[in-house]
């Protein structure tokens, strides 16, 4: 796990419904490593701009129904030319398909510019992080008045995940979502 923050106290201060924790049959079928499993199960992602499939979740009923993906079958993995990958579910309404690796667990996801795949995340933990902090850090509506309040939020977000992963600010593609952050928030 490459993000090693109090996992605990997210989720106990997370309000009912906003993890999104994989099924375990899902989650041992998808990550090798005990720690990953066990996030997986345990911590999961939070809801924003991710919409896993609804297969692969534990089923919660705090969670809205808009926040999952309707499909009812675990998709199979496919083969990419960056290996065997496992597509979770999708991004942004489902205009890109978010994928685990099955070789080392990093996350990839459809690519607007390139229409390919593109890496995106370190790892699981790495995702909830950025999906976490983009929640965490959206400005209050009192504080979305000020300009400057998004730029901001994402120069924390991009300070903070870079303790952890380089990966995601490195690649266009949460730049991208950064630079669109007052869209979404």
């Amino acid at each position: 796990m490459l993000v090693n923050v109090e996992w605990r106290r997210v989720v106990e201060s997370a309000s009912a419904g906003t993890l999104l924790r994989f099924r375990r049959e899902f989650a041992e079928r998808v990550w090798s490593d005990p720690d990953d499993i066990a996030f997986a199960t345990g911590v999961g992602v939070t809801r924003g701009p991710f919409q896993p499939f609804r297969s692969v979740i534990e089923p919660d009923p705090d969670t809205p129904e808009h926040v999952l993906e309707d499909q009812d079958n675990v998709p199979e993995p496919v083969e990419t030319p960056h290996g065997r990958m496992q597509q979770l579910g999708v991004l942004f309404g489902g205009d890109l398909g978010l994928y685990v690796s099955l070789e080392d667990g990093e996350i990839w996801a459809d690519d607007w510019e390139y229409e390919e795949l593109r890496r995106i995340n370190g790892d699981l933990s790495s995702l909830a992080y950025v999906l976490y902090k983009l929640e965490a850090e959206a400005p209050t509506d009192e504080e979305s008045d000020d300009p400057y309040a998004h730029v901001d939020a994402a120069a924390i977000i991009r300070q903070d995940t870079r303790r952890f992963d380089r990966l995601p600010f490195r690649m266009s593609f949460w730049e991208q979502v950064l630079d669109e952050y007052q869209l979404y928030y």
